[in-house]
């Protein structure tokens, strides 16, 4: 058996987060976990791990499973199943109503079904979108989440989203319990026999703040797929609350509660760094819980819209965009303004440090293109240019990207700084590069690009043939110019850091894509930043040696 903390083993336990949609077992781990309609290697999985000391995939005899868990391609039946179920078991049942075998299981129906087999529910949750590609657990007995969900987290960036919410509104009320009849994938929580209510998780730690403490808490849970080191985020509602109490965050596995410790450390070091007015725009850290092996991290809950629910919605006046745009330009301006670090005068040392370091580095693990080896000597003449010129350090957030953005009418909330901080290496570095991060991304929204090539070709437009972009493009150059402006960075530097943004971006993307896989074959092979410098490099004759571009 491999070790619990090795990196890859988190294989496939995204498809386990409603493990978090349970009370904690005894001893941290499930003694006998019944694991039916599995998937892969999912049961070895949970073994490996320690979220089961045993996993079987059929139904045992006795009762002696202290979980069950019934997939929604399991296709058994369910009386049969909950006969394995020792008394205070849990059971986590998933329905899909669009298959044959789900069509007339509703959730009133399968409640009552649940509790004339003896078990009493616990909790009912809607899987968005569905249960393969499942990013978030929606809690159907909360009446006020529902409206939370659009109103924070819904983009309705199409047609056929708006027509959804006006609909679901109209339908609902916004009252999720009105809409549970109408999802299409749904799963219910259960514990066996007549017990007091067990709270999901770690919603049921004895440690939690006193005003957390309440009965019947319920999770909204938010499990990011991005990759298997992507952590899930808890956020606790009463049945009254129309918004979370706070946010929870917690790694898969203990190999990664690092990057939930550092983040606690990084809100507590930048708010210090930062006036009053300015902290209020950064989580209050609560501190570090203990769940099994697992670091928990509390943190105040962002009031307000994701950016891209405000920049990305369907048909939302421009104006109305690029005024999210300016918002977050002038805060970032500010923060890097008081949270800057020193002020370096750009000399060789810092060239080796800045240039040639992420170059070489670049360099080491993808090796370069003849355009790229053009494009990099260009970078370097262009730093020994600015030889005597003098550039801020500030901290940098390194993933201030639209959906870690929160507007509450003029206010921002800046959330998940895992990734601000680092114990070998202070999230220290030049400015520019999370203004460049976040125009990039905040332009495929408000454009609704998914698409690989039309973001590609938005990447291009916005640097290299802004006159095809519109007021958009031509506001993000004026946002850069003058937040340039009000740094004091030469604007010459512009080109420079462009390129030294996406390089370290890319390695970046490799070194966490290793984690997951021990060879990467084709170190450039989906690396979108590897992709960007390409589209430099093709282009960087509009670069250098004027380094004009979003000086304006």
């Amino acid at each position: 058996m491999r070790s619990r903390t090795s990196l890859d083993e988190v294989v496939n336990l995204s498809r386990a987060d409603w493990r978090f949609l349970l009370p904690c077992p005894k001893e941290n781990s499930f003694q006998h976990l019944v694991l039916l309609g599995e998937t892969s290697d999912l049961p070895e999985r949970l073994v490996d791990v320690g979220i089961a000391r045993q996993v079987s995939c059929e139904v045992p005899s006795a009762q002696s499973a202290d979980a069950l868990v019934v997939l929604h391609n399991a296709h058994v039946n369910l009386k049969a199943a909950v006969s394995c179920l020792a008394p205070g078991g849990s059971l986590y049942y998933e329905i899909d109503r669009r298959s044959p075998s789900g069509l007339l299981l509703s959730p009133n129906r399968v409640q009552r079904l649940v509790r004339e087999l003896g078990l009493t529910p616990t909790g009912l949750y809607w899987a968005i979108p569905n249960f393969i590609q499942c990013k978030k657990y929606l809690p159907l007995d909360v009446p006020g989440a529902l409206g939370w969900y659009l109103k924070t987290l819904f983009p309705a960036m199409t047609p056929i989203d708006r027509l959804f919410e006006i609909g679901v509104r109209a339908i609902t009320g916004l009252n999720s319990r009105r809409l549970a009849p109408l999802v299409p994938c749904f799963s219910v929580t259960a514990i066996a026999g007549s017990l007091p209510f067990a709270a999901p998780s770690i919603l049921g730690h004895a440690a939690l703040p006193i005003r957390l403490q309440k009965l019947s808490l319920r999770p909204f849970l938010l499990t990011s797929r991005y990759d298997e080191g992507s952590r899930v985020v808890v956020m606790p509602f009463t049945r009254e609350s129309r918004q979370p109490l706070a946010a929870m965050k917690i790694s898969r596995v203990a190999s990664f509660n690092i990057n939930t410790e550092r983040e606690q450390e990084t809100l507590a070091i930048v708010r210090q760094r930062l006036d009053g007015t300015m902290q209020d725009t950064i989580p209050n850290p609560f501190g570090v819980l203990r769940y099994g092996d697992l670091a928990v991290g509390l943190e105040s809950y962002a009031e307000g819209n994701s950016l891209v629910v405000s920049s990305g919605r369907w048909r939302l006046p421009v104006r109305h965009k690029l005024d999210d745009l300016h918002l977050v330009a002038d805060w970032l301006a500010e923060f890097h303004r008081q949270a800057q670090v020193k002020r370096i005068e750009w000399n060789p040392s810092e060239i080796a440090t800045w240039i040639e370091k992420p170059l070489a580095a670049y360099t080491r693990v993808f090796g370069n293109t003849a355009g790229e080896e053009s494009l990099f000597a260009q970078v370097r003449s262009g730093a020994e240019s600015l030889l005597g010129a003098s550039l801020p350090i500030v901290w940098q957030h390194n993933d201030f990207g639209p959906w870690n953005l929160y507007r509450d009418g003029r206010k921002l909330t800046v959330i998940d700084w895992e990734f601000g901080h680092d114990r070998e290496r202070n999230r220290f570095g030049p400015p520019l590069c999370d203004l460049l991060y976040f125009v990039t991304h905040w332009r495929y929204i408000t454009e609704c690009l998914h698409s690989d090539n039309t973001q590609l070709q938005a990447f291009r437009d916005l640097f290299f043939a802004r006159r095809r972009g519109g007021v958009a493009v031509k506001t993000i150059h004026h946002v850069i110019s003058e937040y340039m402006a009000q740094l004091g960075i030469d604007r010459e530097f512009f080109p420079i850091l462009l390129v030294y943004t996406w390089i370290d971006r890319a390695v970046d993307r490799l070194a966490r894509q290793r984690i997951w896989e021990k060879t990467v074959q084709e170190p450039r092979l989906g690396n979108r930043y590897v992709d960007y410098i390409r589209i430099i490099a093709d282009n960087a004759d509009q670069l250098f040696p004027l380094g004009r571009v979003g000086a304006h």
